[in-house]
């Protein structure tokens, strides 16, 4: 399976923002608070669901699934 590409409307610090990947591995290096964790967080969200009680704030990759993909390509 191959991600190709996001769109999240509203999801953390993202608004409206798009991602488009490649066919091999993706590396994000972005400054420090650009929104890795955050991306990465929806990504797992998308694959696993997410559970209404919890703000996207608090979510952790434990909280989402004990098996979960680290390398999205």
């Amino acid at each position: 399976m191959y991600l190709l590409k996001c769109h999240i409307e509203n999801f953390g610090k993202f608004t409206d923002f798009d991602y488009q990947f490649n066919k091999e591995l993706n590396v994000i290096n972005k400054e420090n608070g650009w929104g890795k964790s955050t991306l990465a967080t929806f990504i797992k969200a998308m694959f696993y669901g997410i559970n209404s009680s919890i703000s996207v704030r608090s979510l952790t990759s434990t909280k989402l699934s004990g098996t979960s993909p680290t390398i999205c390509s």
